[in-house]
């Protein structure tokens, strides 16, 4: 019953959000905007969006195989693909990620903590590669509008993050001494076992940070995903002839990517057209452009989903778990 009120909960968040939206804004421009929209452009940002997917799961590969973990791609694929199915019906557009890791640790090829650790990593390498991007991008439109001390802090805090990549394995490193010792010292029995799987997670995070080629790759991935997704955006938005900056997308996207992550709605929907309102208000272009934007790039997002899920149908099934 708990479960069932939780989700009503979260539906009716995404369902006041979409509405307290259409009554403070005006519709006939939301859908105004709609219908300039250009079917063959959103075919073709779906397209953006299936082959980002693609590339996700090519990077959870390229992690599981540095944790020993081997898997046939295909079934890599396809659970990627189910998890953002079904991310679609739970919560935060990041939802499926806890189906992925069930079909990954139903395959008996991956321990839970090395389940834990990969997609942990995956989701570390995304969270990175958004800041790549979008600092940049949001310094130099702080620095067309004048806002040069904000300009420079934010050239700080990219500089420190970058600078933090390097030095993640030693956190790893740390941490996993210092689990080390506390188990030795103060853990016996249930709660030493508990503990040894937690060391047993971080250095699974220390084996997706440590190489240098890992990082380079998976970092690389991660960029040209969320470089897929912007341009995306900004193909949809162009369609609808929305007067922003290209290079605003740079910082409306990513910014809007982190806002659906918090797991109060239903695959980030409501969420991710009142956050694209919201930065559209920052950057002066009317809110309303920003909800119809929103709408587009939810719509084009389950689209390339479901080219997903007809990729599912054709490819062989998975082999059956080992004994």
């Amino acid at each position: 019953m708990s479960q069932a009120w939780t989700l009503a909960i979260r539906i009716a968040v995404a369902l006041a959000a979409i509405a307290m939206l259409v009554y403070a804004l005006d519709t006939g421009v939301i859908l105004t905007a709609l219908g300039r929209l250009n079917p063959l452009v959103a075919v073709g940002a779906s397209f953006m969006i299936f082959v980002g997917i693609a590339l996700s799961a090519v990077r959870w590969d390229f992690l599981l195989r540095r944790l020993k973990v081997v898997l046939p791609r295909r079934s890599v694929l396809r659970m990627t693909f189910v998890g953002m199915l079904s991310s679609l019906g739970l919560p935060s557009a990041h939802g499926g990620d806890v189906v992925r890791g069930v079909m990954l640790y139903s395959t008996k090829r991956a321990s839970f903590d090395l389940v834990v650790s990969s997609l942990l990593a995956d989701r570390v390498y995304g969270v990175i590669s958004i800041g790549v991007i979008a600092l940049p991008g949001a310094m130099v439109l702080f620095l067309q509008n004048g806002g040069t001390s904000a300009a420079w802090g934010l050239v700080g805090v990219s500089v420190v993050a970058l600078l933090l990549i390097p030095l993640l394995p030693w956190v790893f490193v740390a941490a996993v001494s210092l689990t080390d010792w506390m188990v030795s010292r103060f853990y016996r029995g249930r709660g030493a076992g508990i503990a040894s799987g937690i060391r047993d997670m971080l250095a699974g995070l220390l084996g997706c940070f440590q190489s240098r080629r890992t990082v380079a790759a998976s970092l690389s991935l991660s960029i040209l995903v969320h470089l897929l997704a912007i341009l995306a955006a900004l193909s949809l938005g162009a369609s609808m002839s929305i007067q922003i900056p290209s290079l605003a997308y740079f910082a409306i996207v990513p910014a809007v990517w982190i806002t659906t992550m918090l797991p109060i709605s239903i695959g980030g929907v409501g969420v991710r057209e009142a956050s694209f309102a919201l930065m559209f208000a920052v950057f002066g272009a009317d809110p309303e452009e920003g909800i119809a934007l929103g709408a587009a790039v939810s719509a084009t997002g389950i689209l390339g989903i479901l080219m997903g899920g007809a990729v599912l149908l054709v490819l062989p099934g998975d082999p059956a778990p080992a004994a």
